[in-house]
């Protein structure tokens, strides 16, 4: 089975036992077709479906490479107490762009953004690396924001007080590249966005570690650390990891 939801060039399949994840389509279309073979037969598959209210809706899962968000309810203010959930997954190998181009939540205090908040993390998981925790005030997005892996997870939180007029953010999933900006305390990374997975050539990866004074970090799973060194000089000319900052 395909799961096409924008465009020719998009298309999800899932076969065996596991069911795919809900989606919601960017738009007015959906298609699903459904393909066999001539061999094996099994039961098939029931699917549901409903339609939903594009300025209301509180979280989706998004297959497509381009596509909005908005807060529910924008421009308006967003209602109180809401807990939404946003996960945006394009082809393996491309790289995901948010633009944000308007953005208005209630002001954080001196420790953050307790009341109203938009949580940004690299990865589909609520347990992705985070990339920040944005509201109004001087914890404002940055206008765009990129991902370093094929998908990202957005949690808006509201509170039971004051609103404003929330967020409209466009994504864009069709280009390929690395790097991003990273403000957790704690995360992880990983070369080119997908390990295990053959980097291309000519890839530079640029990691920024804001609002930290001293930073740790470790590789994991050193016996599959394998970038190529100079079989003359035995050092690292071409492909290579290093870091910089001040010393301790």
């Amino acid at each position: 089975m395909r799961v096409r939801l924008k465009g020719p060039h998009l298309g999800f399949r899932y076969c065996g036992q596991d069911p795919p994840p809900q989606v919601t389509s960017s738009d007015y279309t959906m298609t699903i077709r459904f393909k066999s073979d001539h061999s094996v037969a099994h039961d098939g598959f029931m699917a549901n479906y409903v339609l939903v209210n594009a300025s209301t809706v509180c979280g989706a899962n998004y297959l497509t490479e381009v596509g909005l968000l908005q807060s529910p309810g924008y421009p308006v203010r967003y209602p109180p107490g809401k807990s939404c959930v946003w996960t945006i997954r394009v082809p393996v190998g491309q790289q995901i762009m948010l633009n944000v181009t308007d953005f208005d939540l209630e002001n954080g205090t001196g420790s953050g953004c307790p009341y109203d908040f938009l949580e940004i993390r690299n990865g589909g998981l609520q347990t992705s690396p985070l990339v920040g925790k944005f509201c109004g005030g001087t914890y404002l997005p940055p206008r765009l924001i990129p991902s370093s892996s094929n998908s990202l997870y957005l949690k808006f939180s509201t509170d039971s007080s004051r609103s404003g007029r929330g967020f409209r953010i466009l994504w864009d999933g069709t280009s390929t590249g690395c790097g991003s900006t990273l403000k957790g305390p704690s995360g992880s990374l990983v070369s080119n966005g997908n390990y295990s997975i053959l980097f291309k050539q000519l890839a530079s990866i640029h990691v920024l570690f804001s609002g930290v004074s001293k930073l740790s970090v470790q590789f994991r799973d050193s016996n599959r650390v394998r970038l190529e060194h100079s079989r003359k000089s035995g050092q690292c000319n071409s492909i290579h990891v290093c870091g910089f900052g001040s010393p301790a």
